[in-house]
């Protein structure tokens, strides 16, 4: 677990990466809300005031770490709401989510070609990584990266 001690006008706030311990500052909410403050106001705040801590959680939280407070039909749901609130992160959840999110709705619940390489792109492949049939961990690494490349042209055709 990893803490950080932040001076701010003579209080310290001890930040923490441990999203298991409901009286810990998360790293993510820089002003000394707790988890369980967090996740209370997450339940009763209006929906402007959701939205925004949404927001923050989808700017600031590690993407992995989002998915503990909020489920992926919550942000489709709140999607528009959520927008203005996403700042420099709004690309990334963009890509994240599909540029067709509305292809998910009512569908089988598989990925968007966006979302697959993205969860591809975060496979890391050691070099001494024994594979079946006499595959190299190079050519496993060649293959993902090449199949990662495919997907990303085919969900945004438009970018090079």
């Amino acid at each position: 677990m990893l803490r950080i001690r932040i001076k701010e006008t003579g209080v310290g706030v001890l930040l923490s990466t441990d999203l298991s311990d409901p009286e810990a500052v998360p790293y993510f909410l820089w002003d000394a809300l707790t988890l369980r403050e967090f996740k209370e106001l997450l339940r009763s705040a209006s929906p402007d005031k959701r939205a925004r801590l949404l927001g923050k959680l989808l700017r600031e939280a590690r993407d992995s770490d989002v998915w503990q407070f909020v489920s992926p039909a919550d942000v489709f749901a709140e999607w528009q709401a959520l927008v203005p609130h996403l700042g420099r992160r709004l690309g990334f959840w963009e890509f994240l989510l599909g540029k067709g999110r509305d292809s998910l709705e009512g569908s089988n619940g598989g990925l968007t070609p966006a979302q697959l390489a993205w969860v591809l792109s975060q496979i890391r492949i050691d070099d001494d990584l024994v594979a079946p049939g006499d595959v190299s961990a190079r050519e496993l690494r060649d293959y993902l990266h090449e199949l990662t490349t495919r997907l990303t042209r085919l969900a945004f055709p438009e970018t090079k």
